[in-house]
């Protein structure tokens, strides 16, 4: 049984987790022939070579996603409350509590560094500096989301989340359930 594009796009994620070049080359050659339209899979690739460094390459698979016409799919977070669905996208400032959801982040990052939360600017854009790496892992979707459900529900009000791209690193979420 050949692996298909889901499970091997699951294996080049986890290459990227954990900076494994070579099976994550292996597996984005394979997938660059099974789904050479899935934007996702370059992106990917993209953020292994960010974490090793290897700029250079960042610059081809970007130039081979542009002559394919291929876009990144803007990151998206969804959260239901009380039956309505809220979503949010990375750096959003839409919402009529936004001044209010960004202040409570920036206390909740604030609180997670203390604690020891290092954010991986690794596979950040390389052409920024490092505060600004970390203020774009900040305002992330998904703890855009979070923030406004900590602001919105009670200690014991359940809500369901929803993401269209992966999840934050595991550090990130490990943190973030602890407060």
């Amino acid at each position: 049984m050949e692996p298909n594009d889901r499970v091997l796009g699951a294996l080049l994620g986890a290459c990227r987790v954990y900076s494994n070049m070579d099976i994550g080359l292996l597996a984005a050659d394979h997938l660059f022939r099974l789904a050479p339209e899935q934007s996702g899979y370059y992106v990917l690739l993209s953020n292994i070579y960010a974490k090793a460094g290897r700029w250079d390459d960042i610059a081809t698979v970007r130039s081979i996603m542009k002559r394919k016409g291929l876009k990144k799919m803007l990151g998206a977070s969804n959260v239901e409350i009380n039956d309505w669905v809220y979503t949010f996208l990375a750096g959003d400032q839409s919402h009529t509590q936004s001044k209010k959801i960004y202040e409570e982040l920036d206390v909740l990052v604030g609180k997670m560094k203390e604690a020891g939360y290092v954010p991986e600017t690794d596979s950040a854009l390389h052409d920024v500096e490092e505060e600004d790496k970390e203020y774009h892992l900040a305002v992330h979707s998904e703890k855009l989301v979070i923030v406004f459900a900590i602001l919105n529900t009670k200690p014991d009000q359940g809500h369901q989340e929803s993401h269209n791209l992966r999840r934050l690193p595991y550090g990130s979420q490990a943190r973030i359930k602890n407060y």
